[in-house]
């Protein structure tokens, strides 16, 4: 059966990014996996902490991890099966790995969750988690619940669609949400001034996926951040798919700025899918 993993570090925002994961669990009959990774503790000689230390982390984490795998199946009234698993390590890494013996939907996480898992998403390596996260990662802005998904948008910039469209993936997410695809581009060109690339992009694009029958959105300007956030803030979107590729629009969501991150501080969940 299909898994939800849901890293988390017990923070409140962790919390509820797991408690977003639970709820579309039973909406998709899946199964829910909950992950805390305990880094090895360094001393002020930047020696790891002796073994006992890490011990204790690991013993306080199996505690907290099952007390939190009690409010999901009070929450849910069992109607999930909630796996717990505890490790020692790298966060992605040991996410990665956990996720590959399993047959994963996507990893759930908080935005700005304390810990690791903030230090990989926040700035500049936050580029550096979505790519090293193999598996589809949605990331849930604090405060967000789970109500469906009956509006999911695309981001795209219609360069080298053919190579980095996922489009299993979009037509899994839309067919299983039963959901209405957005594709959004934002662009300071007019039609007749667009290259013959992306005329043909923007065919190719049209012909994949017209079984979904998306709705297309050309949103002029030249800053695609803003033309998405102010799309998001008009239109009732539920989740927003961008696709992390070189020099595209991905890299300008994570920059680190001070603007608005499209992503860490969304009104919505962000979903990132591997090309």
């Amino acid at each position: 059966m299909k898994t939800l993993v849901a890293p988390t570090d017990f923070s409140d925002k962790s919390v509820n990014a797991v408690f977003y994961a639970a709820d579309m669990a039973c909406m998709i009959q899946a199964d829910l996996a909950l992950v805390h990774v305990c880094q090895v503790p360094m001393t002020f000689s930047d020696t790891p902490a002796p073994a006992s230390t890490l011990a204790g982390l690991m013993s306080e984490a199996e505690e907290r991890i099952d007390r939190l795998a009690g409010r999901i199946l009070d929450r849910t009234g069992g109607q999930i099966r909630t796996t717990t698993v505890v490790k020692e390590g790298n966060v992605v890494d040991e996410i990665n790995r956990y996720c590959a013996t399993i047959d994963t939907f996507a990893v759930v996480m908080g935005a700005e969750t304390a810990g690791a898992v903030e230090r990989f998403l926040l700035g500049g390596r936050s580029v550096a988690a979505v790519k090293h996260l193999v598996w589809p990662v949605i990331v849930v802005p604090p405060g967000s619940v789970f109500n469906g998904i009956r509006n999911i948008g695309l981001a795209c910039d219609f360069r080298k669609v053919t190579e980095t469209i996922p489009y299993k993936e979009i037509e899994m997410l839309v067919n299983k949400f039963q959901a209405r695809l957005h594709v959004i581009h934002v662009t300071a060109e007019k039609g007749d001034e667009y290259s013959e690339e992306k005329i043909e992009a923007c065919s190719w694009l049209k012909d994949t996926l017209d079984e979904l029958k998306p709705v297309y959105h050309f949103i002029g300007g030249k800053d695609p951040d803003k033309g998405i956030r102010d799309f998001i803030k008009e239109h009732a979107l539920d989740l927003l798919i961008v696709i992390p590729k070189k020099h595209s629009l991905i890299h300008k969501l994570f920059r680190k700025s001070e603007t608005e991150k499209i992503v860490l501080h969304s009104p919505l969940p962000v979903m990132t899918i591997h090309e």
